[in-house]
């Protein structure tokens, strides 16, 4: 349903590869009302899936955020921007 997801897929199946300029993935304590997915609105270039979950190894858990392209713009520009915000 979502063409930009199939070079996300790539991304993950080649995680030494450099497909995409940025993952999108974060790591933070965010609220457990966030758990699940939600839709980022604004701004309009950063338009995309945002899927926050617990991965849990061991007696460990870890939240994570990671950003998902959505089917329309910006689609796969989102990780260029998270890319330059990442460099400032």
């Amino acid at each position: 349903m979502n063409s930009y997801l199939v070079r996300v897929r790539h991304q993950i199946q080649n995680p030494s590869a450099k497909i995409l300029p940025d993952w999108g993935i974060i790591r933070s304590d965010f609220p457990d009302a966030a758990l699940g997915i939600s839709i980022i609105c604004e701004p309009k270039d950063l338009q995309s899936f945002l899927v926050i979950f617990d991965l849990k190894a061991e007696e460990q858990s870890v939240r994570y955020g990671v950003i998902l392209p959505g089917p329309t713009n910006p689609g796969l520009k989102v990780y260029e921007r998270i890319a330059e915000f990442e460099e400032n």
